[in-house]
């Protein structure tokens, strides 16, 4: 078992290399939009949120 786990590691390593970066700046750009739209979803609601105070 550990030797497929080893196996599937390196081909991971030696085929994949080149695509991480790309894999990467996708998975930034997809956070960033979810983010942006998530704040411009309602922004009345987010500004009550900040201005909350928490009870002590």
């Amino acid at each position: 078992m550990k030797w497929l786990l080893l196996i599937a590691v390196i081909g991971f390593i030696l085929f994949y290399t080149r695509k991480m970066p790309q894999f990467a700046r996708t998975i930034g750009s997809s956070v960033r939009a979810f983010r942006e739209g998530k704040s411009e979803s309602d922004p009345q609601k987010s500004k009550e949120e900040s201005t909350k105070v928490s009870p002590r």
